[in-house]
């Protein structure tokens, strides 16, 4: 169980912190500089604060989805809905993060079809992904979220210039009780 609460934290911890970093650095602009800026300026600064805090607020969301999912508290809850949408929605997220970095973010996808996925968990399963993408590749790098159909099945992969995982880590990556 602590453990579990380990995990936790250090997923909270993990995806608020850039999110939180750059409302932090919008509003300091915004309450330092307020009689500096022009009206368009600080409606600039304004639009990417509410960005910032309404990426904050779905990561939140997603965090209880997952503290639910881990005490069985939530049901797996698939549906018809466009897998391009939700991989858009997650190259959004990281766009600003990415280009800070100088790290080429693409989703070079064409689906029209719909997928019978639950949205909370493939939304959850794509950010962590491209999150861990973004943090361990090099400046100049590149992240590329795709999704193919593959016998019936689609298949979302994310491929990057990060430094990789070593067989022995990758064993780790699905144990709540193995600290990585």
């Amino acid at each position: 169980m602590n453990a579990s609460k380990d995990k936790f934290f250090s997923i909270i911890t993990h995806d608020l912190r850039n999110p939180f970093g750059s409302v932090l650095g919008y509003s300091e602009i915004i309450a330092q500089d307020c009689l500096e800026l022009d009206k368009t300026e600080l409606k600039d600064f304004a639009e990417m604060l509410h960005k910032q805090a309404k990426i904050i607020y779905d990561l939140l969301e997603n965090l209880l989805t997952w503290s639910r999912v881990q005490t069985g508290r939530m049901v797996y809850n698939p549906e018809h809905l466009n897998l391009e949408e939700k991989m858009m929605k997650v190259s959004y997220l990281y766009k600003e993060i990415s280009e800070k970095k100088k790290v080429e973010l693409t989703v070079p996808c064409n689906l029209r079809s719909l997928v019978f996925i639950d949205d909370n968990m493939i939304f959850t399963v794509m950010r962590n992904l491209v999150s861990n993408a973004v943090k361990f590749s090099p400046q100049n790098g590149f992240i590329k979220l795709t999704a193919k159909e593959e016998e019936k099945q689609f298949v979302v992969a994310v491929e990057d210039t990060g430094v990789g995982m070593s067989k022995e880590d990758q064993l780790k990556l699905f144990k709540i009780d193995v600290q990585h």
